[in-house]
């Protein structure tokens, strides 16, 4: 995933690097690195952004805010390279 996604998902949340990376268990330093396309986007985080980008373009503004809650405390999970498709 590239940081200009990455900064765009920010944008439209309203979230600064540090409150991102709080949401996501990282550190402030490591969203900015991701942002400016420094470092890479780990491979967990990447696929949960993807699914946030499907769901931000899903829904209008007015409903994006009041559910914003509802996923604010929704972390990337793990992925198992190990399981079996």
């Amino acid at each position: 995933m590239k940081g200009s996604r990455v900064r765009k998902i920010m944008d439209d949340m309203s979230m600064t690097a540090s409150g991102f990376a709080e949401k996501l268990g990282y550190t402030r330093q490591g969203v900015v690195q991701w942002r400016t396309g420094r470092n890479r986007v780990p491979d967990d985080v990447s696929l949960w952004l993807v699914a946030l980008e499907v769901w931000l373009a899903a829904h209008p503004y007015p409903v994006r805010r009041v559910r914003e809650d509802a996923v604010a405390d929704v972390k990337p999970a793990p992925i198992d390279f190990d399981d079996d498709l």
